[in-house]
Order: structure tokens, then C-alpha cells, then sequence
């Protein structure tokens, strides 16, 4: 999963402390992406084996994705 881009970083999207590189995930839980970004109101998406998600920033600028 390709979590961030130019534009996530130039918007001040961070992704929470908990996710690193080389994680493992359990297998047929949900998977739950966090962060916060610089302001409410923006769009943040991804993609996780094949699934797309998207979500907006609530007023304090933070944001969840959750993947099945």
C-alpha cells in the first residue's frame, strides 16, 4: 500500500505512529489506516490489495480508513 503521495504530504497528511514498513497484518480482520491531515475538509484515499477507500477529514483535521 502506497501511503502517502506529493500531494498527502503537501496537504500535511500523516499517517498515524502505529503503521511502519514491512507490518504484518492478521489475516480476515479489518484493517484500520489512521492520521491526521493539515485541515478539515480534504479528501484522503487509499488502496489496499484491490480495495479503494476514501474518507474525509473531520473538523479536528483527522481521518480513518478501515479495510476489509
Amino acid at each position: 500500500m502506497g501511503l502517502m503521495n506529493e500531494i498527502g504530504r503537501s496537504a500535511g497528511l500523516k499517517v498515524s505512529g502505529v503503521v511502519s514498513s514491512n507490518m504484518v497484518f492478521q489475516r480476515a480482520v479489518p484493517i484500520c489506516i489512521r492520521g491526521t491531515a493539515g485541515r478539515s475538509g480534504l479528501m484522503v484515499f487509499g488502496e489496499f490489495l484491490g480495495e479503494r477507500k476514501t474518507t474525509v477529514t473531520d473538523e479536528e483535521g483527522n481521518w480513518r480508513l478501515t479495510f476489509s
